[in-house]
């Protein structure tokens, strides 16, 4: 594997774990640094020999892992000081730019970024993103069917900040097949029919084409 494709992570839980096996399965090389004996035997059965048992605060462990050639560094750990402290090493003792962690406690973010850790993400935050994330699947989102019939679907959805299409472009849209965006109606009230250059606005209704098999895809599209 080349340098730029070496990541190691730092906690081999629920977090860890996942990071590491979706890495993998975009050819990365990785490396995952866990405490715990039991754990480690877990992950050595799923993802292979990929894991070191010891401590991620020690630098010469990190160094043994092969911190000096890794491009990234992702801590993990449901322990905040350890994070800080893996992190700052990592960081300001082998000058490794791409230092990335979670945060437990959001009291700790200050902390964090006092010493220039700035890459990170909280537990509230990736909880959050996770229900948004179930929600879309469920098709819990302002949209409402106003025909359906032979296959063919006509949606209504109203727009807002959080979805993916917001002040966009509609030539900077890339919907499934079979689907597109008939009618614009804005807070003004007054529709028209889109151009490819026209802007999608918060608070905006946009009025779906689409077959009935895809509805799914579009509203996760969007």
């Amino acid at each position: 594997m080349g340098n730029n494709l070496y990541t190691i992570i730092l906690g081999g839980g629920k977090i860890g774990y996942s990071i590491s096996k979706w890495l993998l399965s975009l050819k990365y090389e990785v490396t995952i640094i866990e405490k715990s004996e039991y754990k480690c035997k877990q992950i050595e059965n799923d993802l292979g020999n990929i894991v070191i048992n010891g401590d991620g605060t020690n630098p010469k462990l990190l160094e043994s892992s092969g911190i000096s050639r890794a491009t990234n560094f992702i801590s993990t750990t449901t322990n905040d000081p350890v994070n800080f402290v893996a992190c700052q090493i990592t960081k300001d003792h082998f000058n490794l730019k791409n230092v990335f962690t979670t945060i437990n406690k959001n009291e700790n973010i200050e902390l964090f970024k006092s010493v220039g850790i700035n890459n990170f993400l909280t537990i509230d935050k990736i909880i959050a993103d996770q229900m948004k994330n179930l929600l879309y699947a469920n098709k819990i989102s302002p949209a409402s069917t106003l025909f359906s019939e032979m296959g063919n679907l006509l949606l209504s959805v109203n727009i807002t900040a959080e979805n993916y299409i917001s002040n966009k472009k509609i030539s900077e849209i890339d919907l499934p097949n079979e689907s597109f965006i008939s009618l614009i109606i804005p807070v003004s009230g007054i529709p028209f029919i889109p151009t490819p250059e026209s802007i999608i606005e918060p608070g905006h209704k946009i009025i779906f084409v689409t077959k009935t098999n895809q509805e799914q895809a579009l509203l996760n599209s969007i």
